[in-house]
């Protein structure tokens, strides 16, 4: 359920590359910070931990730390507007 705090969803799904850090992800798209806090990952609120650990952390190397199911998480982002497409690297 989409918590109303949050930040709204973008009036377009949003794609973003599933191989881009999390410091990437939010310096492009800070509105993602209160969704991605609001399904748990609460230290993507801390600005240096973005700043540091996330320069280094993809969204699927969080779920893995974080013992959350990746796929379940892009349902949830993307039920929310945000949509994730993989990309050579």
């Amino acid at each position: 359920m989409i918590d109303p705090r949050e930040t709204p969803p973008p009036p377009q799904p949003v794609l973003l590359d599933e191989n881009a850090t999390i410091y990437e992800l939010t310096r492009d798209h800070p509105e993602l910070i209160d969704t991605l806090k609001a399904l748990g990952f609460a230290g993507v609120a801390n600005p240096v931990l973005r700043a540091t650990v996330g320069r280094t952390m993809t969204l699927r190397t969080g779920c893995e730390r974080m013992g959350k199911d990746y796929a379940q998480v892009l349902r949830e982002l993307a039920a929310r507007g945000w949509c994730f497409t993989a990309t050579d690297t």
